[in-house]
């Protein structure tokens, strides 16, 4: 876990780069889990979706954390980086 000041440091950079782009030591960014779930949703919903003979999902339970939710519903609402960066936990 990050505490401290070196935490303190960490987060200091991590405004000047922004929330979406900045990652941690040992962490992913943003855009790391952007790519992630992207490949994620693509292969798994959208790709059950649109196999033949397959019935379509139109509901689908996400149960996961907060970054990685952010992250999805920027996938399916187009929101840029810095829309992103408005939303929180």
């Amino acid at each position: 876990n990050l505490q401290g000041d070196e935490f303190k440091n960490y987060r200091e950079q991590q405004k000047d780069i922004g929330r979406f782009w900045y990652r941690f030591p040992t962490g992913e960014s943003g855009a790391d889990v952007f790519d992630r779930t992207k490949q994620w949703w693509d292969s798994c919903i959208m790709g059950h979706n649109l196999r033949p003979g397959r019935t379509r999902v139109d509901t689908v339970v996400v149960v996961t954390h907060g970054l990685t939710m952010r992250i999805i519903l920027m996938q399916l609402f187009g929101w840029s980086p810095s829309t992103v960066n408005t939303v929180w936990n």
